[in-house]
């Protein structure tokens, strides 16, 4: 939103003709009440307006990012937050995030604020970036998602690597010893429209054990595995840092469009295979980042539809309203992920 008159507010800010604020409800809220502090744009689902076009201090002494995503987000996130250090190497930059995602951008050397930001503590800073909604933004642009952030944030990112090191000596020690082929799957993602149907998981597991496999179940949510054998590991229960510090142990990744998929290209290794439905693989995955994209071909895709939207966890008028799950993604044959984990796993 951009003011085209000068608006006075109770607590005696005042914002002048030109003057950008944003749509985003919480976002809104910290520009009206910051007794001093430039407010970009966050246009969504519009489009983002250029960094030349938001008044920005050419200076800031402080800098405040917000982005209260998930670790997916933060990690696509990441390179930007780099660029912007180097932008404002003398700044003072901090992000308000969840409690629970700090230990993730620890690599980043970032200061990290509470989520949601106390009101009192608004004008400590010279810039306010608000960076929610962005991921759903690239998917609507069709554009990377940390390009997409780099964008809201002003800079240029080069390097698209991820920031993120995994902690060895958090491996746990029953994880430690493994046998000569080990593949980390994550079954769930935040959003059921970009689950893998639970059926075709079961006998992706099944083919990789009769080919033997070790194979650990990583992230939460993962369903009881009937039948289960030593090789076949829930670790469901384990920390990020601890999940991790394992995933670094194995010699391929396959998952969903989730956390996962990307800490492994931040990790280096191992390389990832990641299944895509409603998300336009391209938005996600760079060349040469270790990451393979594999997804189905029906029409629908990609719908982006991304999460659950007033209420509903599919598109109204899409098949998967019917089906309870995405069909592209279903269209994947577990034959085809197999093989095309082994092979990557040789590379």
């Amino acid at each position: 939103m951009k003011l085209s008159a000068p608006v006075s507010l109770p607590d005696g800010s005042v914002f002048d003709a030109g003057e950008w604020l944003v749509q985003d409800d919480n976002a809104f809220q910290l520009a009206a009440l910051a007794e001093r502090g430039s407010v970009m744009l966050d246009s969504w689902p519009g489009q983002p307006q250029s960094p030349a076009d938001i008044m920005m201090p050419e200076h800031p002494k402080s800098i405040l990012l917000i982005r209260s995503g998930a670790i997916g987000d933060l990690l696509l996130l990441s390179p930007a937050i780099s660029a912007l250090q180097a932008k404002y190497p003398a700044s003072n930059i901090s992000i308000a995030c969840h409690k629970r995602h700090w230990p993730i951008l620890s690599a980043v050397e970032i200061q990290m604020a509470e989520y949601p930001i106390p009101m009192d503590a608004v004008g400590d800073y010279d810039l306010i970036i608000p960076l929610e909604h962005i991921v759903e933004l690239s998917t609507e642009k069709g554009i990377h998602a940390t390009d997409a952030f780099a964008e809201a944030i002003g800079v240029a990112v080069t390097d698209y690597k991820p920031v993120y090191k995994a902690f060895a000596n958090e491996i746990p020690e029953s994880l430690i010893a493994r046998g000569p082929r080990r593949i980390a799957l994550q079954l769930r993602a935040s959003a059921i429209i970009r689950d893998y149907p639970l059926e075709q998981w079961m006998k992706v597991i099944g083919l990789l054990v009769s080919k033997g496999w070790e194979v650990l179940l990583i992230g939460t949510g993962n369903p009881i595995i009937k039948n289960a054998t030593p090789t076949v590991r829930d670790c469901g229960h384990l920390t990020f840092r601890e999940a991790a510090a394992v995933l670094a142990t194995c010699d391929v990744f396959c998952g969903v469009d989730s956390s996962f998929f990307n800490l492994c290209a931040a990790l280096g290794m191992p390389p990832a295979v990641g299944l895509f439905g409603p998300v336009d693989w391209r938005t996600r995955v760079k060349e040469g980042s270790g990451q393979v994209a594999l997804h189905g071909e029906a029409p629908c895709a990609p719908c982006g539809w991304t999460n659950t939207r007033a209420g509903k966890r599919f598109p109204p008028h899409g098949p998967c309203a019917k089906t309870g799950f995405c069909v592209p993604l279903a269209e994947i044959a577990p034959a085809r992920i197999v093989a095309v984990c082994e092979r990557e796993a040789k590379k």
